[in-house]
């Protein structure tokens, strides 16, 4: 993967600041977010691994 900035990139540091004031900007609130999964037997489309991966999300 290069690191040399592209039209696409910005230096880290400027992202770093302009997620800081999104933040501050958005203040403290949150939303509770649920999801219920299901899948059926011999269902092979990995729907049973989605709990995990809505966790570490």
């Amino acid at each position: 993967m290069s690191t040399t900035p592209t039209s696409a990139t910005i230096p880290i540091d400027e992202f770093q600041a302009k997620l800081q004031e999104a933040v501050v900007a958005r203040g403290a609130i949150y939303q509770s977010i649920q999801v219920l999964i299901f899948s059926f037997e011999e269902d092979a489309t990995g729907a049973d691994e989605d709990a995990y991966t809505f966790q570490v999300v």
